[in-house]
């Protein structure tokens, strides 16, 4: 009687991209280096992406869309409406 392997399916977890934060890195933008960063969506192509599903994995040729944090004077953190863009070598992103 042949043996067969049995197959097993790895299911990975969906990759979020909108809503990651990390740090820009990067030295386009100066006035945000060292700061944190939101990400709002990814340009790639001619096309503006904003859904996880729709991005999949960051490309290195992707332009992404990112939100500065600001820290109020009382404390409080928030993500500027105000966006910028960078490239994924710009970002370290958090895990």
């Amino acid at each position: 009687m042949k043996r067969t392997a049995k197959k097993t399916t790895k299911t990975t977890k969906p990759t979020k991209t909108i809503g990651r934060q990390g740090v820009y890195v990067g030295t386009t933008h100066p006035w945000a280096r060292g700061m944190r960063v939101e990400i709002v969506n990814v340009l790639r192509g001619d096309q503006v992406l904003s859904d996880d599903s729709e991005i999949g994995n960051l490309r290195a040729d992707d332009l992404i869309a990112f939100a500065p944090e600001i820290v109020e004077k009382d404390g409080t953190r928030r993500f500027s409406w105000a966006t910028s863009d960078a490239t994924l070598a710009d970002l370290r992103l958090d895990d």
